[in-house]
């Protein structure tokens, strides 16, 4: 057995399914024992999208993504996408290759110090040299992605090592299995069941983690028994169901949204899988609550996250163990403003495009459906407006927060999740940085529905450039026939005028199966959204 066969042994033994990516002259030995493995060889059209299913599929799982590129310019390409699994702490592998390290034939010919590239953005990130050291490597590798704080690793691996054969008594990989840390100490938890029982207002905000499933499943627990209202982060959307009358909101901008007005006036704020790569979510108006931080790990103290209190530990035991000493709380302190909330909403609806749109994808959704997102301005409507039943079924990133993701995870999503329908929420700008992908989609047969909001414009920074009073220049641009491009990918393309019949194309589409793009207008009148904040930072 040669080293590029049992890295490929280990990965088995570890459970991957899939390995994304484009094939390069250095990795050919990897890809041939690819070939004779029961793992799928997903090809991409570029290595960004293989980076980005690689991380969404890690998120979705907690089975390591794993990402295969060549040397210099593959793995250059793939930055980006390592940069979104690090920051939004999802556990991935990348392999790159190299040119052979015992002999130079070519001189410095697309030579990049990738591992010191990669080693900001990485847990880890190292060079295999020597047959020897794979299984520890590769093991090691495994493990330090797939256990908390999580996020992309790194390997490079030179043609010739690859070659090299492995000792027998190494050949065999051993699998291994993440240990559950135990809850926080009861004295610890004792505590902080104290001091939210004296609390008259407490809130509470499931960021990232709390989205994992058996903390999700005790947290219901948690909310039914106390009765606390909660809201979400971004990317905590989902933890708990936003249909549920407790359910304050989405925190989707930095300052002056409904949800810090909420924060604003809770005397406690009860953090649950709070991942401090995401969008600092109450920076200004928070100073004077009082912060309980509940995580696998220890807080990180800064100008925008200063908990008082922290229960460290396993969080489903932590929080298990917390409902079990709280009273019923004194009844929710937020309703009134909700009430004015979901009535100014209702207000939105009738003429809002964004938030139109938003209501057609929920009506079209089941619960359990998987939406994508890009970035860009629809993103702070689907955070603040579109209702998640369940976790993981609006995948928005609020760490890295790049543009190009949405095709590539909705394409991972429906591999890790084939019974679901997927949706993948692109704007016009971010499709043009991944839309290739489509092929990917078409060859890999798969049942995707691609929504596309055209502006015509970077709409996002344009609502920025006009909000800090500049004048309206370089954000406009010109879109192809997106219904016609799709067809010529071999997909379904669409072109809806009227976002009143969106949803029942959107129905009609998944229904038809096959990969279907549908391209749509949508309107972002600046007045609208500043009036709202307007109006909401008057209650």
């Amino acid at each position: 057995m040669n080293v590029a066969q049992a890295i490929v042994q280990f990965l088995e033994q570890s459970g991957v399914p899939y390995v994304f990516g484009i094939p390069g002259e250095e990795t050919l030995d990897l890809l041939d024992a690819l070939k004779h493995s029961d793992i799928q060889f997903v090809v991409t059209r570029h290595e960004q999208g293989a980076a980005f299913m690689a991380a969404t599929y890690g998120r979705l799982t907690g089975v390591p993504g794993v990402c295969l590129t060549t040397l210099g310019p593959g793995a250059v390409n793939a930055m980006t996408g390592i940069a979104y699994a690090f920051l939004g702490q999802m556990p991935m592998l990348l392999i790159s290759g190299q040119k052979p390290v015992g002999e130079v034939k070519q001189g410095n010919f697309q030579m990049v110090d990738v591992i010191g590239a990669m080693q900001p953005i990485t847990l880890l990130s190292q060079r295999l040299v020597k047959a020897e050291a794979v299984s520890s490597l590769v093991f090691n590798a495994l493990y330090a992605c797939s256990s908390f704080p999580y996020g992309p690793v790194h390997i490079e691996l030179a043609e010739d090592v690859a070659k090299r054969t492995v000792p027998d008594n190494l050949a065999r990989v051993n699998q291994f299995e993440i240990n559950h840390l135990p809850a926080a100490a009861d004295r610890d938890i004792a505590e902080v069941a104290a001091l939210i029982n004296k609390a008259t207002a407490p809130l509470l905000i499931c960021g990232q983690h709390a989205c994992r499933p058996g903390v999700a499943g005790v947290l219901q627990t948690f909310i039914a028994n106390t009765g606390i209202p909660f809201a979400t982060t971004q990317m905590g959307k989902g933890a708990l169901d936003e249909a549920h009358d407790l359910y304050r909101g989405t925190t989707a901008l930095s300052e002056d949204d409904f949800v810090h007005k909420v924060a604003a006036q809770a005397d406690m704020l009860i953090m649950v899988g709070h991942n401090e790569s995401e969008k600092p979510p109450l920076m200004a108006c928070c100073h004077k609550q009082m912060i309980l931080h509940i995580h696998d790990v220890a807080p990180v103290i800064n100008e925008t996250y200063f908990p008082s209190h922290a229960l460290v530990g396993d969080m489903a035991a932590t929080i298990s163990g917390l409902a079990e000493k709280l009273g019923r709380g004194t009844g929710d302190q937020f309703g009134q403003l909700n009430t004015a909330f979901l009535r100014h909403e209702e207000r939105l609806r009738k003429d809002a495009d964004p938030l139109q749109i938003v209501d057609q994808v929920r009506d079209a959704m089941a619960d359990d459906g998987i939406v994508t997102l890009d970035n860009g301005m629809y993103k702070i409507w689907f955070a603040r407006h579109y209702r998640a039943h369940q976790p993981n079924t609006l995948l928005l990133d609020n760490a890295l927060a790049t543009m190009g993701a949405g095709l590539p995870s909705a394409i991972a999503a429906k591999l890790a999740h084939p019974e679901r329908d997927v949706l993948a929420v692109c704007g016009d700008g971010g499709f043009m940085m991944t839309g290739q992908e489509l092929e990917t989609a078409v060859r890999l047969k798969l049942d995707i529905v691609v929504l596309i909001l055209c502006d015509n414009q970077f709409g996002m920074i344009r609502w920025k450039q006009q909000e800090d009073g500049y004048d309206n220049f370089g954000m406009d641009f010109q879109n192809p026939d997106f219904a016609v491009l799709a067809q010529s990918y071999g997909a379904h393309g669409h072109r809806i005028e009227d976002t009143a019949k969106l949803g029942e194309k959107i129905a009609t589409c998944q229904q038809q199966g096959g990969v279907h793009v549908i391209e749509t207008p949508i309107d972002y009148s600046a007045d609208r959204i500043f009036s709202e904040l307007d109006e909401i930072t008057k209650i």
